[in-house]
């Protein structure tokens, strides 16, 4: 079984059915088992549709354990922690009730003015004289005593997310505060004291909001920023792992996000209840350089650079994005999806088809061999009896052969009927008269391999098949059905098809 999947992620977009008709029945008689099989019904016959949306994958991907890549610091990702000081230590800094604006201040750019000591000096310690920040232009400010507040303002004229970040020099202590204008009270939003950059992001509604730099310990110049995007309010303020999106416990999914400022980072968090292997896929705008890390149990961080496959454990886990050299754009989205399967045995590691819950799955070595479904290694042995004695007695019998092989995409075989490995439905009846029961299967067609039929009396016929369309029970791995059948079910009695009946399917695959 030597053929290779060609395509990465191939959707199976349509839904489609086989449909046949079968119109020549003889009389009835009894059908059961033979010794082989205890899978199904007392009689041998199917029909089926594919499972919507498949995903197939490539073999050529190997399967990645996170052990063996680079960690990534989580200081690195969400910056240098700069501060041991508590959110305590810090509210006790200031006294958010005694600050009262009087008036709006004039919309004064310090970036704009003279830079010389009068000019520079106008928005210390006093709101009331607060530069004017405009969304999107960082601005330098200096503090140059330890207790120092340099302040400024922006307009926010429609609900948006909100970023504002305090970059230093390291070795300096300054701590960044947002405040909400209220009559004329200035009613606090957030603080941030211990990375650098300070950063603090939150969903704003239209009005004014003060910002404070104050100087903690040292002097130096700073630059102060201010944010805004409608683009990413589905998200919410999720610029920590405490306050990370949650997208839920779950196996599979895909996920946008927008970077709106030069340190922007996004997290979301997932919870799998069970070892999985996983493709995870990652899409950004042209001109910009995100970064994606899978943040293992939120302690482990590591970059997904590639979209391979890698194993990961139960629990819950991180994804954080943001750009690495600060390049953004505010309008654009980015993408990520993940889906995953349940860990494929070691003599069946990669996974070549699975349906798009994850709950089942096709997996090989990396030859294409070997195949398991759902972990469990495929019987490719079966055969069945119907004994209509003294009139007849019908023997199919599919034996496995050393050189078979199994169509894959890719393959190239001289046959009209063919089937892409793919998840189905099974129907134990033609007609559904109130006893049909639908079970999740897995069709298959092999090459090289042999399926005899042979009727002993009336209609005798003996004859064998180099190929045959097998489905397999998801659970047992044993062949429920083949697709070249002379029976079907009419309700609950048999009826023997006198002419042999090859089942057409045919498929529309995107």
């Amino acid at each position: 079984m030597k053929k290779k999947l060609r395509t990465i992620c191939t959707l199976i977009l349509t839904v489609v059915f086989a449909v046949s008709t079968l119109t020549s029945v003889a009389a009835s008689a009894e059908s059961e088992y033979d010794i082989d099989t205890d899978v199904i019904d007392d009689i041998n016959s199917m029909t089926h549709a594919i499972i919507p949306d498949q995903i197939y994958f490539d073999l050529n991907e190997e399967i990645i354990d996170l052990s063996s890549l680079e960690k990534v610091s989580l200081d690195d990702i969400m910056g240098k922690h700069s501060s041991e000081r508590s959110a305590s230590d810090i509210l006790a800094d200031m006294h958010f009730e005694q600050i009262e604006i009087n008036a709006i201040p004039p919309k004064t750019n310090a970036s704009a003015e003279s830079r010389s000591s009068s000019t520079t000096t106008r928005n210390i310690n006093d709101p009331n004289l607060a530069y004017f920040l405009p969304f999107n232009t960082p601005t330098l400010g200096e503090i140059t005593a330890p207790g120092q507040q340099r302040w400024f303002f922006t307009e926010v004229t429609q609900r948006c997310m909100f970023t504002t970040s305090l970059l230093m020099n390291y070795g300096t202590e300054f701590d960044l505060y947002v405040f909400k204008l209220n009559n004329n009270s200035l009613e606090p939003v957030d603080m941030s004291y211990s990375l650098n950059p300070r950063t603090i992001k939150f969903i704003a509604d239209p009005g004014y909001y003060f910002l404070a730099a104050v100087g903690f310990s040292g002097t130096g110049v700073f630059e102060i920023s201010a944010y805004n995007s409608t683009a990413d309010l589905a998200n919410g303020a999720n610029g920590a792992m405490a306050t990370a999106t949650n997208l839920g416990t779950t196996n599979i999914f895909t996920r946008t996000g927008v970077i709106d400022n030069p340190y922007d980072l996004d997290f979301f968090k997932f919870t799998i209840t069970t070892n999985r292997t996983a493709t995870l896929a990652f899409t950004q705008p042209a001109g910009v350089n995100y970064v994606l890390y899978f943040i293992e149990n939120g302690t482990s961080a590591y970059e997904i650079s590639s979209s391979g496959f890698f194993n990961i454990p139960a629990g819950t886990h991180y994804i954080a994005v943001q750009s690495r050299y600060g390049a953004f754009n505010p309008t654009s989205t980015y993408s990520f999806s993940l889906f995953s399967v349940p860990q494929c045995p070691f003599n069946a590691p990669f996974p070549l088809v699975a349906t798009t819950d994850g709950s089942n799955v096709l997996s090989s070595n990396n030859n294409g061999g070997n195949l398991h479904v759902n972990g469990t290694p495929l019987n490719f042995s079966w055969s069945h009896v119907t004994n209509n004695a003294p009139s007849s007695v019908t023997t199919q019998i599919l034996t496995p052969m050393s050189n078979q092989e199994v169509f894959f995409k890719g393959s190239t075989v001289g046959l009209e009927d063919v089937v892409m490995p793919s998840f189905v439905f099974y129907h134990t009846s033609w007609y559904d008269f109130g006893g049909a029961i639908s079970y999740p299967a897995l069709a298959l067609t092999i090459t090289g391999t042999h399926f005899s039929v042979n009727r002993t009396g009336a209609n005798a016929i003996n004859y064998s098949l180099p190929y045959v369309t097998a489905i397999f029970d998801v659970d047992t791995g044993r062949v429920r059905d083949v697709n070249f059948n002379f029976f079907y079910l009419l309700g609950n009695v048999p009826k023997p098809i006198r002419t042999a009946l090859q089942m057409r399917y045919f498929y529309d695959i995107i």
